[in-house]
């Protein structure tokens, strides 16, 4: 046999393959349109978050910065209580005493 011609256990082998590349490449798109599927889930999802955002008066590009003035605010709220606290318990303190 002369070099180019190809045995019938070659075009056997090469079918073989062709057949396995075929499977894989069925394979690959299915899990693709599973993966689409899932990503325009989650962009849905992404929306109706940021909806939410907004409608707590929100705006999802400066959230960050919300979310660090609020807890800021929180702090120095739990500061004040925590002096009001302080000195309520002085007063009561010497309440007592002076009654007592």
């Amino acid at each position: 046999m002369s070099d180019s011609v190809i045995s019938s256990d070659e075009i056997s082998a090469l079918e073989k393959q062709l057949q396995s590349l075929s499977t894989r490449r069925d394979k690959l798109v299915q899990t693709k349109a599973k993966l689409e599927v899932h990503v325009d889930s989650k962009k849905a999802e992404l929306a109706q978050h940021l909806k939410e955002i907004r409608a707590l008066g929100s705006d999802p590009e400066t959230i960050d910065q919300d979310i660090s003035k609020l807890k800021s605010v929180v702090e120095k709220k739990i500061s004040v209580l925590n002096e009001d606290f302080d000195t309520s318990e002085r007063l009561f303190e010497n309440a007592l005493k002076h009654i007592g």
